[in-house]
Formats: structure tokens, C-alpha cells, sequence
């Protein structure tokens, strides 16, 4: 949306001064840094945590979907499972990702509610000692 705002803006104002050639690019760029630093000053807000646990997620889909799964995660993670992955076969596995590696009682009880609702397989996803990810099949 701010994108096309500005794209929009840079347009109208080419427009109404005439500017052609190098005055149009450099304004162009201009408007491109104003983006970005929209876009850092957004980064910089979020919590500290919460950027770890998101990156973390993300890692561990991009490392699902190269395995050959379709992966689809839950944003804002409100639910029982961050990450839905469905492989070739049709088997869908319910992903909890943690970087710790603890998953607290609560969460769990709601992780075995959707698996015996639906026809999920529940995981954890951590860290290990190496920085690599584990997949952990819960029981």
C-alpha cells in the first residue's frame, strides 16, 4: 500500500513540475529511501523475541518446504501450531516451534486437542546445541 502511495506521489509530482530524465530518477530514488526507512523504522519496533521466534519459523519452513512439504504458516501464532505442513504422501503435520526447546503444558494439551480432532501429527521444532533444527514428534 505505502508503495503504491509513493509511486502515486512521484507520478503526480513529475507530472506538475515536468520533470524528465535525470530530476525524475533522482526523485524516484529519493522516494525509495523514504520506503526503506519506513520499513527499518517497523523492523526496529518489534520486539526483540518476537523477531527471533518469527525468523526461527521461518528457517524451520524453508527448511520443510526444501524436504519437499507444503508448508503454510500461521501468522500472529494463536493457535495450537505455528506451521501446517503437508507432504506428497497427504500425511499434514502440526509444527509447535520453539527455540528453547520447552513447550509449556498448556500448549501441549492444546496441540493433542487439534490431533485428535483432525488427522495431524504434532512436532516441536527447536534448536539444538549446533544451532540446527530438530523435529521432535510428540506423543
Amino acid at each position: 500500500m505505502r508503495l503504491r502511495y509513493l509511486i502515486g506521489e512521484l507520478r503526480r509530482r513529475s507530472v506538475e513540475l515536468g520533470l524528465l530524465g535525470f530530476p525524475y530518477l533522482a526523485f524516484a530514488f529519493e522516494a525509495w529511501d523514504r520506503l526503506k526507512k519506513r520499513v527499518k523504522r517497523r523492523r526496529r519496533l518489534m520486539n526483540n523475541n518476537y523477531r527471533r521466534g518469527y525468523t526461527f519459523e521461518l528457517r524451520v519452513k524453508r527448511s520443510l518446504e526444501k524436504r519437499g512439504y507444503f508448508v503454510v504458516r500461521s501468522s500472529g501464532s494463536h493457535g495450537p501450531a505455528d506451521l501446517l505442513a503437508v507432504s506428497k504422501d497427504g500425511a499434514i503435520l502440526a509444527i509447535q516451534c520453539k527455540l528453547d526447546g520447552y513447550l509449556p503444558p498448556k500448549e501441549f494439551r492444546k496441540l493433542l486437542t487439534l490431533t485428535s480432532r483432525y488427522p495431524v501429527v504434532p512436532y516441536l521444532a527447536s534448536k539444538n546445541e549446533k544451532g540446527k533444527i530438530t523435529l521432535k514428534k510428540l506423543e
